[in-house]
């Protein structure tokens, strides 16, 4: 993939990972909308073969490790 979509979806990774953190910290039930769109750049990153540094995400109160080709 071009180095403009790499670069955009490491921003937004990095955004959503914030507002999750965000949203756990206040035990606000959006995190689990927050997860989901992880899973769904996941998938996106997956299907267009772009490779990301390791994560860690927290899915339905599971913390699972990702590195951008894990299901999620």
């Amino acid at each position: 993939m071009n180095e403009e979509y790499t670069t955009a979806a490491a921003r937004l990774r990095r955004k959503l990972e914030v507002l999750r953190l965000d949203f756990r910290a206040s035990d606000n039930n959006r995190k689990y909308d927050i997860d989901e769109c992880l899973m769904l750049l996941n998938i996106m990153e997956r299907n267009t073969g772009e490779a990301t540094q390791s994560t860690t995400a927290n899915v339905g109160g599971v913390e699972a490790v990702s590195s951008g080709s894990s299901d999620l």
